[in-house]
């Protein structure tokens, strides 16, 4: 009888030990700036020619509660930590605003309950204040004056650098073949300001997320409602930092990992 061909064993390119981010900002050991700096190799699923990274995240601020006179929650900001634009030229709305956040437990929160606290005391409150600066339970007038600010600065950043405006020149034109340039920069407008009301979600960077949290946090996000009805939607990545223990093989696909 003929042997089975045994199965070609998984090579190995080595070893690894996970370790714990020191916080989300730390330049060394940062969650945010270790992901932002390697994020198209982390995320190969987004190309670099069909999206949008804007990690600064300072140039965005949310009319939100402020605007309306209520109480601002210590601890919770209005400005995720970038964004994050998709082009899909197939899709019924071909831009989508990825609104991203990066949460961290760190060095520094290690207890379930510890954990546990900050995620509905801090990462969950933050996440339905975003998606409620633009969802249908916020007044129309201020949500379309949010939505000017930030498509405005959008614009400012793309115009700031002539290969971000190339690429998203391109964009429209693959939507518009015959539109001249001088409408381009309206258009441009128009598209983002049409995803803002239309193609939302909210992206959330963690170092730590069981699947019932990442459940609940759905729920709540997609509980916020769009001006064409549908819900903003919810997205989570869980990044670990992982320290090298040996290396043995840099052509090898898999490695292995302890905790």
């Amino acid at each position: 009888a003929l042997q089975a061909v045994p199965e070609a064993k998984v090579s190995i390119m080595g070893t690894f030990q996970t370790v714990k981010f020191k916080n989300e900002t730390d330049e060394l050991r940062g969650l945010e700036p270790l992901v932002n700096d390697n994020f198209y190799s982390l995320f190969p699923a987004y190309e670099i020619g069909r999206t949008l990274l804007i990690p600064e995240n300072r140039l965005f601020m949310s009319s939100g509660i402020e605007a309306r006179g209520e109480q601002v929650m210590k601890g919770i900001k209005s400005i995720p930590d970038g964004l994050l634009i998709l082009f899909n030229k197939k899709s019924k709305n071909p831009i989508q605003i990825n609104l991203i956040e990066y949460e961290c437990f760190g060095e520094g929160k290690t207890r379930s309950q510890d954990k546990s606290n900050f995620l509905n005391g801090q990462i969950i409150p933050q996440l339905m204040k975003f998606a409620s600066s633009f969802s249908i339970v916020t007044d129309k007038q201020i949500r379309e004056q949010t939505i000017k600010n930030w498509v405005d600065k959008i614009i400012d950043y793309v115009y700031a650098n002539q290969e971000l405006q190339n690429k998203v020149t391109r964009w429209i034109k693959e939507i518009k073949p015959e539109i001249s340039d001088q409408l381009i920069g309206r258009e441009i407008d128009k598209v983002l300001s049409e995803a803002f009301r239309t193609n939302l979600k909210i992206i959330l960077i963690i170092d730590d997320l069981s699947a019932e949290q990442k459940n609940t946090i759905t729920n709540v996000v997609k509980a916020f409602k769009l001006e064409n009805g549908e819900s903003i939607n919810f997205l989570s990545y869980v990044v670990r930092l992982e320290q090298k223990i040996i290396l043995t093989e840099s052509e090898a696909e898999f490695a292995l990992s302890v905790q």
